[in-house]
């Protein structure tokens, strides 16, 4: 898997950003408080939280993840390469969750357990 940009829309302290990523290696750096951290949890977020969650889990799994200009949802959409395919996916947490996988040869997925399932096996380790 190689990832080629996410955008955080909005997620924690980030109302709207997108960051793109290198073919060879990205590095994210900058002054304190500037989203480095909240960009490698969006990150893990998206790729490993599932959106079926039970209010109690999500409410915990979401607690420090809410924009802090308020509101209850958060949405990350991440492009990446798998095996010669881009993939698109996106997910959203609050009121109501939703979950998307799109690949460029025309498959999309949008049941949550298919999703965590497919992620899971484009994954090395």
């Amino acid at each position: 898997m190689i990832l080629q940009s996410i955008r955080l829309h909005p997620f924690a302290g980030i109302k709207d950003k997108s960051y793109t990523f290198g073919k060879e290696l990205t590095i994210i750096c900058g002054p304190n408080e500037e989203g480095k951290s909240t960009a490698a949890r969006a990150v893990k977020q998206v790729l490993f939280l599932d959106t079926n969650l039970t209010p109690a889990k999500k409410q915990i799994a979401l607690r420090d993840l809410l924009p802090v200009a308020g509101g209850d949802t958060i949405r990350i959409t991440l492009e990446f390469l798998f095996e010669n395919d881009s993939y698109t996916l996106s997910k959203s947490w609050g009121a109501t969750s939703s979950v998307e996988l799109k690949s460029s040869n025309g498959i999309t997925l949008t049941n949550s357990t298919a999703v965590q399932q497919r992620i899971h096996e484009m994954l090395p380790a």
